[in-house]
């Protein structure tokens, strides 16, 4: 009943290079130990206990699954599986969250990296901006300010490094005067830098990061980049040249390590060109010139400046050897860094130079480190691991050749191996990586998806709402209603319970929106450090925009309270079920969530030994301090996948790069990509459960998506569209369960002519064509228009076609109120 593949013409004994031969047999050993494999190619079977009727609709549902992976839209987790790799459908286990729940490993380094990453952030983020706020207060700079100017958070985060640097390199009984707001940014930091030595390391017995294992936290840590940017602006302004810059980095150097003038020119050049061809900058530490690429770009640097090769090698042998005697006294004197505080003799002040960006700095390097240390943890250390995976992936591949034909064209097209190319494997790591994921969205491509945005989500408050009956469902109407209640309390009163306390502690209840900022989309963009100042700005307006557009549509607090009902509500049905206070929980919605039999049983032990406790027949309180650390980790792990499934969020794996990537891909999928995912995440995995929880969801899911779609249509003064057959319609393509089915049958319905079939709510903003229309274009046209629609209603001669594209107005355009205003205008 499950997913066929079709047989390979060879197999792994044919494979010529031995260590990808053994990693091949290392991955079928396991799929023959565990049953994994197994697990996936029957993961229908529970259908088919329900009689001929089950038998039939678990044939159609593996057809159907099978076929749409056949097509671009796979996701990651299924492309690497249907391979024919056994070392890619290994690592697909290993790394990757399957949004059907086929395959369920609670420990995947998909759900690790987001554990660790809001571990990270947690320790951070929220402090910082709470330490920004005081600080702009103190200083006059008022609410508006706070949000919208680039330079009062640059003052603030200069203020903060300068602390740091103190904290660094003064030692810590030097007397000084610091604002309090920035003192407490800067032990945020300390905090943070902390964390991320102790993430990297791992406990006992796991695999650390390369490179983290003599490394040591101490008080002033920052990781310092050099700004292309930064200097290109100084550049293009007159102010400087590139040779007074050069010679600025190259004083900072010889004052902080003594190094020979000659020398540090030489690298003040090389790390200044890098950094100026980077995306990112470059590190300032100098043992980052001699890592990955940096030492190739170094010998090229210096060919290209006419020094001879044995030049090149004496000044590349003096820089090791500085990197080496400072490497050898751990990581509190391993780095070759420069005082930022230092003011060069021609007037350049160092930190012009560097990024100090603080909150955008913490936000990529927490996403770097979490998913390298969820690698790690995986035994993959380093991209040399990375490289031999892809080499042995490849190497398989080849031995095995393409799949054997049937002869029947429908079989042979969904079922036949589809190789991985490079690509394919180099995206799958990238979801790790500090970088955007496949590589990221080029500028243009950035903007344009954010002026979207900001045009057409200016209700995404409403929209989410639509989501609350599946979460509703998971755990019942009675417990989620309690949960509800005491977080309307708590957001009133302002007061925490005890079981909120605690998963705050585990990094499973801070808010999203406080630490993954929209504001900063380190997942997405590509940095330009060239950019004109202007197309900065323009991007800094885009990016703020859409985090005050979060707030104001109402998404972070609907999403908010959502979060906060799923998690505490999910553990108190969990926790009474183990007690025996409830009897809904079963075992295959356990195991979906990650809760396997010996997790579960290990968890159970700590309500059987009293540790958690109960009042009034509900979990009161889990004392989770008092857990095992692995245990508590697994618990976090699981209460993080309930919340991404009923809150709905992408793991790694459970979409597709295709949707990162840039060019027109990106522009045809957006606004596509959620209800893409919840053909698998919310329909297809329970379709496979198919019990109470699931046809519950699908009927309290249409019922909350009716209710979203009614308040949407009042408060946009349409109540014209009220009628049982709209609310229906709306509903259904308002339904997380079933909103993604008119993205198949409204183009046929316009192709057989049939519009008054349509549904017309998934793609808000595109065109309703037969070939769907990127929401990109329609709304660029109507904001390009703005300017001659704004001049038309103000002389009192506008038309329909004005007030459409005034509705097109970034963050207000069709924002609560203002959507009604302009319908009422319209004729």
């Amino acid at each position: 009943m499950g997913a066929q593949q079709l047989p390979s013409q060879g197999g792994i004994r044919d494979i010529n290079h031995g260590a990808s031969r053994k990693m091949a047999q290392d991955a079928q050993d396991f799929f023959q130990r565990s049953g994994v494999s197994d697990e996936y190619h029957f993961e229908n079977d529970s259908l088919s206990y329900k009689g001929k009727a089950g038998d039939a609709t678990a044939n159609a549902a593996r057809r159907f699954h099978d076929s749409v992976n056949a097509t671009p839209l796979v996701d990651d987790f299924s492309r690497m599986w249907r391979s024919g790799s056994v070392v890619a459908q290994k690592l697909a286990y290993d790394l990757l969250e399957n949004s059907a729940g086929i395959v369920r490993n609670n420990r995947s380094a998909a759900m690790i990296k987001e554990h660790y990453e809001k571990k990270l952030l947690g320790s951070f983020m929220p402090a910082y901006q709470k330490a920004y706020s005081a600080w702009a207060r103190s200083n006059g700079i008022g609410k508006w300010d706070q949000i919208w100017s680039a330079q009062a958070r640059e003052r603030f985060n200069r203020e903060l490094v300068g602390e740091l640097n103190a904290r660094a390199f003064d030692g810590p009984d030097a007397q000084r005067s610091v604002h309090p707001a920035v003192k407490e940014a800067a032990d945020a930091h300390d905090r943070w830098s902390a964390t991320d030595i102790e993430v990297g390391k791992g406990r006992v017995g796991e695999d650390s990061i390369k490179g983290y294992e003599n490394l040591n936290a101490y008080s002033g840590y920052f990781s310092q980049k050099w700004s292309g940017s930064k200097m290109a602006r100084l550049i293009q302004s007159g102010r400087y040249t590139r040779k007074q810059i050069r010679d600025a980095i190259a004083e900072g150097y010889v004052a902080k390590h003594g190094v020979q003038l000659s020398d540090a020119q030489v690298w003040a050049d090389a790390v200044m060109r890098r950094s100026m061809a980077s995306d990112r900058g470059s590190d300032m530490n100098l043992i980052g010139i001699l890592q990955q690429d940096g030492r190739a770009f170094l010998e090229e640097m210096l060919e290209n400046s006419g020094h001879s090769r044995s030049e090149i090698d004496k000044l590349i042998d003096r820089l090791t050897g500085l990197v080496e005697q400072r490497g050898q006294q751990g990581h509190t004197k391993g780095r070759v860094d420069i005082d930022l505080r230092t003011r060069a003799s021609n007037g350049i002040d160092i930190m012009d130079l560097v990024d100090t960006d603080v909150a955008r700095i913490v936000q990529r390097r927490a996403r770097g480190t979490a998913g390298q240390a969820a690698l790690a943890r995986k035994g993959i250390r380093s991209k040399a691991d990375q490289t031999a995976i892809k080499e042995a992936i490849k190497q398989e591949q080849q031995a095995r050749g393409q799949s054997q034909k049937t002869g029947d064209a429908v079989t042979d097209f969904v079922d036949s191996d589809r190789h991985l190319t490079d690509e394919d494997i180099d995206a799958v790591f990238s979801y790790f990586d500090a970088g955007p994921i496949a590589g990221g969205l080029s500028p243009t491509i950035s903007r344009i998806k954010k002026l979207t945005n900001l045009a057409l989500l200016n209700q995404l408050g409403l929209t989410q709402i639509a989501e609350t009956g599946v979460q509703i469902a998971a755990v019942g109407w009675k417990r989620w209603l309690r949960h509800a209640d005491e977080g309307l309390k708590a957001a009133m009163r302002n007061p925490d319970s005890p079981l909120v306390t605690e998963l705050k502690h585990m990094n499973v209840l801070v808010p999203e929106e406080k630490m993954f900022r929209d504001d900063m989309p380190v997942e997405m963009d590509r940095l330009g450090p060239t950019g004109s100042e202007f197309m900065q700005k323009v991007d800094h307006l885009l990016n703020t925009g859409q985090r005050v557009q979060g707030y104001m549509s109402g998404f972070y607090h609907v999403r908010k309270a959502q979060q906060r009902i799923a998690v505490t509500s999910a553990a108190d049905k969990i926790m009474t079920n183990m007690k025996g206070l409830a009897n809904d929980l079963t075992p295959e919605r356990a195991r979906d969530i990650g809760l396997d039999t010996d997790t579960f049983n290990r968890i159970k032990q700590y309500v059987d030994n009293g540790t958690v406790e109960f009042r009034d027949g509900h979990l009161h309180k889990m004392n989770m301090d008092r857990w095992d650390p692995v245990d508590a980790e697994d618990f976090a792990l699981s209460m993080n996948r309930h919340v991404y499934q009923v809150v709905q969020r992408a793991m790694a794996g459970e979409s597709s790069y295709l949707f990162h990537k840039d060019g027109l891909a990106a522009l045809f999928m957006h606004l596509k990509s959620f209800p893409l995912l919840a053909l698998n995440k919310q329909a297809y995995r329970n379709l496979r459960i198919s019990d109470e929880v699931a046809m519950q969801g699908f009927m309290l899911g249409l019922a909350t998506a009716g209710v979203s779609y009614s308040v949407k249509q009042v408060v946009n003064g349409r109540t014209d569209r009220l009628s049982p057959e709209q609310v229906a319609k709306g509903a259904f393509g308002l339904s997380n369960m079933a909103g993604w089915i008119p993205m198949w049958t409204d183009p046929l319905a316009g192709m057989l002519g049939m519009d008054s079939l349509r549904f017309n709510s998934y793609a808000r903003g595109i065109e309703e064509n037969v070939i769907s229309t990127p929401a990109a274009l329609p709304t660029a046209n109507r904001v390009l228009n703005l300017p001659g629609a704004l001049l038309d209603v103000a002389t009192g001669s506008y038309t329909n076609s004005d007030i459409r594209a005034l509705q097109a107005t970034p963050i207000i355009g069709n924002a609560y109120g203002f959507t009604a205003i302009f319908n009422a205008m319209k004729e």
